[in-house]
This record gives structure tokens, sequence and C-alpha cells, in this order.
């Protein structure tokens, strides 16, 4: 990404941008099922 930057190749920098938003995505979630597999017994931290 830092080397498209360099040479403004915009489309490389989009696509480096949706695949960090990605593994944002995939990491949250992971973390979110893991919680709540681990959490089970704490009824209270559910969210609404």
């Amino acid at each position: 990404m830092m080397e498209a930057r360099e040479f403004s190749q915009t489309d490389g920098v989009v696509l480096g941008l949706l695949v960090y938003a990605l593994l944002g995505l995939i990491s949250d979630l992971a973390l979110r099922v893991a919680e709540r597999r681990m959490l089970t017994w704490r009824r209270g931290l559910r969210a609404t």
C-alpha cells in the first residue's frame, strides 16, 4: 500500500484499505464469537 501511494496508484491504495477493513471485520467477528462461547456462564454480558 505504501508503494502504491508513492507511485499514485489509487487502485492499490483502495484495495489495501478494503483488505484492512475486511481483516478488521473478520477479527471483530471472531472475538465476538469467542467471547460468547467463553462467557456463557455470564448472561448479563449479552448485548441487546
